[in-house]
Parts: C-alpha cells; structure tokens; sequence
C-alpha cells in the first residue's frame, strides 16, 4: 500500500496569523469553535493512488497535481511503468496506456488509467479541515485513510489540530 505525506517547508508550511490567540478570545456564544484553526494554514504534499483522491476530493477541491517522475526515455517522451501503480498491472494494459501517451490522447488516457493509479500533489489547507477529516476519518483501522491519519498524527506540527474532541491523539 502506497501512501506518503510530507509537510511542505516553506513560508506557508503551518503559517499561523499572529492575532490568532487574539481572535481565538474573542469567541463567543454561537461563535466559531477553534477559529485559530481555521486560520491555521498547511501545505502537505501527498503521494497516492487515484482510488484515494477521488475521495479526497472531498476535503481538497483543489490539488497542484506534481508529475511523480520526471524522468524520460531516449525518445524524449515520459511512458509508464509497473513503478507507476500501487499493484500490478499487466504490460499489455501499460504499452494501451504508453500508446495513449505517444498519440497525444491525453483525454482517453485519463480515462483508461486504473484506480491504482499513483498521484503526486500537493494541497493548501487549514488545521480546521484536517481536524475535520480525523473526525470522519481518523477511526479507519487499516488501509490508505488509516496510513493517512497515522502519518499525520505522528507530525508535531500538527498536533493542535488533534486536540478537537473526537480528532484527539490515542
């Protein structure tokens, strides 16, 4: 099972606003719960099959989508490989695939591709949406969601966003 994520560096990699304990204060009845949270912002790059972003979609509507390898053959073009899937694949579905990719067919490779399928992107978020998600998503006992939620709890840096009633470190 193929899952990585990695906290991007950077000036946006949890960019906290400096008023956010300020704002955070100020919260009264009917307020938002944790609005340092929501103003909390983290990039996380994030390496995973395609079956796992169709249902990630959910909490990143957008994605900077990375090529997972740059590197490229004698012709000059980029083909797929077995390294470009969680699973195997036969080669015959590959060189359908790498015909697609010398015709220019992008449309239909996009298409045809599995849902093992392994993606590259990065996402802007805030802590808010990741405490979100460890409520929905932090019970799964095994699999990508649960590889996830593990690599993202063990991340320091995060730690504020686990602190949500049901998101809380075990």
């Amino acid at each position: 099972m193929i899952m990585e994520v990695t906290l991007q560096d950077g000036p946006r990699t949890v960019q906290v606003p400096a008023n956010s304990q300020e704002l955070a204060l100020r919260k009264g009845p009917g307020g938002v719960a944790r609005p340092d949270l929501w103003l909390s912002s983290v990039a996380l790059q994030i390496r995973a099959p395609e079956s796992w972003w169709n249902q990630a979609r959910a909490y990143f509507p957008e994605v900077l989508w990375l090529r997972s390898r740059p590197d490229k053959d004698e012709t000059g073009e980029r083909r797929l490989t077995q390294e470009d899937f969680e699973t195997p694949l036969p080669e015959g579905v590959i060189q359908a695939l790498n015909n697609y990719i010398l015709c220019g067919d992008r449309s239909s490779l996009r298409a045809q591709l599995p849902a093992n399928f392994i993606r590259v992107g990065v996402v802007q978020t805030n802590l808010a949406i990741v405490a979100d998600l460890f409520r929905e998503r932090g019970h799964y006992n095994d699999g990508h969601w649960a590889s996830f939620c593990r690599i993202l709890r063990d991340e320091p840096r995060l730690a504020r966003a686990f602190d949500q009633e049901k998101g809380e470190r075990s």
